[in-house]
């Protein structure tokens, strides 16, 4: 009811599934209510979906597991397995060593 703008609309939500009872009954109700809670949908139409569709009656939704975070290197960790792969020094790979191309250093005062 407290995110409705008008409490009018929450106590006709309320009506609304007390009216389902009737027609499907208090413990189908509930076990509708329960999974529309487990998928937070919190709305009259939701419930009546769920009723209308059966699925109150599947007990295949168990509450999920919250997900795991992905643990990804840092940075600077990843950085260094790249070098780490690098056999060669002075900025040239071994392939270039023969090339008839001049070798350049790095300019000074670079990291």
């Amino acid at each position: 009811m407290e995110a409705k703008a008008h409490p009018q609309q929450g106590f006709r939500a309320i009506l609304g599934l007390l009216r389902l009872t009737k027609s499907y009954g208090d413990e189908r109700v509930d076990a509708a209510c329960a999974r529309a809670l487990v998928l937070n949908a919190l709305s009259y139409r939701n419930v009546e979906s769920i009723l209308k569709n059966n699925l109150d009656r599947h007990a295949g939704l168990a509450k999920t597991p919250e997900p795991q975070p992905i643990a990804h290197p840092a940075r600077w960790a990843i950085g260094r397995a790249w070098k780490a792969t690098r056999s060669f020094t002075g900025g040239c790979p071994p392939s270039c060593a023969s090339s008839p191309l001049p070798r350049t250093t790095a300019p000074t005062g670079a990291s």
